[in-house]
């Protein structure tokens, strides 16, 4: 209820003069200040940081077990019925192992991303509820199509991410 109640008051006040002086509006480019902070990168840094070694051994498996697919492929003639039969069902097991590392590997991507992205937007909101509160004003609106750039909220916003960050 609340989340309609905030546009609607924020459509209203531009609409009735009276109520528009009555209410202060800021407004924030939200992605920008979440793509440009020093947090972001630090974010990006940490992703990386924890990923990498997991993704390079997981490229090396994957090189391994296609160079040992080839390998069956070109030598199942010649192999023994019962070795070509054992060899065959190895490198399926190995290939639905490396799906299954592959899967969970993409989930912890996936959900370490959320963690910091959650993270960062905390870090955001506290910093523009402080700047905004400083101002005196009673509404943000995020990524407006168009503002007044006094009522641009974003530098401010980014120049305290920045100091937070050092």
């Amino acid at each position: 209820m609340t989340k309609k109640l905030i546009p609607a008051l924020a459509a209203a006040s531009l609409l009735i003069p009276g109520l528009a002086s009555a209410v202060e509006i800021g407004t924030v480019r939200a992605q920008e200040v979440v793509q440009q902070s020093p947090q972001y990168e630090e974010a990006e840094q940490r992703m990386r940081s924890d990923f990498e070694e997991r993704a390079s051994t997981l490229q090396a498996e994957a090189r391994q077990l296609q160079s040992d697919i080839e390998t069956f492929q070109k030598e199942a003639d010649l192999m023994a019925a019962d070795a070509r039969q054992e060899q065959e069902q190895e490198l399926t097991t190995r290939q639905r192992d490396f799906q299954l590392k592959q899967k969970q590997f993409r989930e912890d991507v996936s959900n370490r991303e959320r963690e910091l992205f959650e993270e960062l937007m905390g870090e955001v909101r506290d910093i523009i509820e402080k700047v905004a509160r400083e101002k005196g004003l009673d509404l943000i609106v995020s990524d407006p199509v168009y503002a007044k750039p006094s009522m641009d909220l974003t530098d401010e916003v980014l120049r305290r991410l920045s100091q937070q960050a050092d």
